[in-house]
């Protein structure tokens, strides 16, 4: 009986039913319920990313000694407060009382004090695709589900946003997208092309106020420039000099001139947790589940990861019963693929699944 082992697998689908799992990276508060239809750039999840503490000193605001502070204080460790909140009080003729100054959270009462625990930055998880809350996942996001075009990358910059899909052959016949190719009229689109090249068309895009970037390669060098903007952008093929793969060209070319959402997550390739463009569309004809990974077995369409035939496409004719010992010293079942009349033996972990 041939082998089969499961590998992650990347879709690039015209139309495809999507369940993607939304989680944050710890726990928070979900904000949806199941059910719920969102949108894109809808919030489903929410958690404190970074706390301030503030002091305050209730003897000093009431004037009174420490010892006896703590009789006049109202609240409690663990209560929620909004500001203008009584926090203590002490009555008599001149009433005097100390209130909160914000919203926050009661982290210490005692010896004269009270300690105010303040979120100054959250973590929000946006939906990132048009589509049905399946299910609620406690503390953490959401399953969602949706049905459209689909197109999963390699890496991604951690941006959501939505917007026209300009395609790479309608603006940038090359390929190249330089500079000077980004003007006004590109404002709120989301470019397609082949090869980003430098900083400069990066820092062009932030300035027209571009909505996303999908690009087939891009070069290592630009990634931290890539973190820094506040627009999405997904690199599809690889690093380096890249063309889009035939599926991604045509989905790309089926969006002109549509709305599309980038929802560039950092990806987790064993999990199948891919960045994706995505494009809500009507059931005219049997939808292609999109799942995460898939066997790998005979016949099965795959990309090469590594080496010199890298993001080439190839179609599986065995793979080995018994692993071999590879060059670094650990061992590995090893694949044999049929690339343009050529065979290649390589290992399995350096392919995927092109859905």
């Amino acid at each position: 009986m041939p082998l089969t082992m499961y590998r992650p697998a990347r879709h690039a689908l015209t139309l495809a039913r999507v369940r993607i799992r939304r989680t944050l990276s710890l726990p928070g508060r979900v904000t949806v319920r199941e059910g719920q239809r969102v949108a894109p750039k809808d919030p489903i999840a929410v958690r404190p990313r970074r706390y301030q503490l503030h002091l305050i000193s209730v003897s000093r605001a009431l004037r009174v000694p420490p010892s006896k502070a703590d009789a006049y204080i109202l609240c409690r460790p663990g209560q929620t407060v909004v500001q203008g909140d009584v926090l203590a009080e002490r009555k008599g003729l001149f009433r005097q009382r100390v209130t909160a100054p914000f919203q926050a959270r009661v982290l210490f009462v005692g010896q004269g004090f009270i300690i105010l625990q303040r979120v100054v930055e959250q973590e929000t998880l946006l939906a990132g695709l048009q589509g049905d809350v399946e299910d609620v996942i406690e503390d953490y996001g959401a399953m969602l589900v949706g049905q459209g075009a689909f197109l999963e990358g390699i890496w991604g910059n951690g941006r959501v946003d939505v917007g026209t899909l300009m395609p790479a052959s309608q603006a940038f016949p090359n390929g190249v997208l330089t500079e000077e190719m980004l003007t006004l009229e590109l404002r709120g689109a989301v470019v397609a092309a082949e090869y980003v090249a430098d900083a400069a068309a990066l820092n062009q895009g932030q300035e027209v106020s571009l909505k996303g970037l999908i690009v087939a390669g891009m070069p290592p060098s630009l990634i931290e420039i890539a973190q820094a903007m506040d627009y999405p952008i997904i690199v599809v093929e690889g690093f380096g000099l890249q063309a889009f793969s035939p599926a991604a060209l045509q989905v790309l070319e089926s969006l002109r001139q549509q709305e599309v959402a980038l929802c560039a997550v950092e990806p987790q390739r064993e999990q199948g947790i891919w960045p994706w463009l995505f494009a809500p569309r009507e059931a005219f004809q049997a939808l292609f589940p999109a799942k995460p990974g898939a066997p790998l077995s005979q016949e099965t369409r795959v990309r090469i990861l590594r080496g010199e035939h890298r993001g080439r496409i190839a179609r599986v004719l065995e793979i080995e019963e018994f692993p071999r010992v590879l060059p670094s010293g650990f061992h590995g079942y090893m694949v044999r693929l049929q690339l343009d009349g050529q065979t290649l033996t390589i290992p399995v972990n350096n392919v995927e699944i092109v859905g």
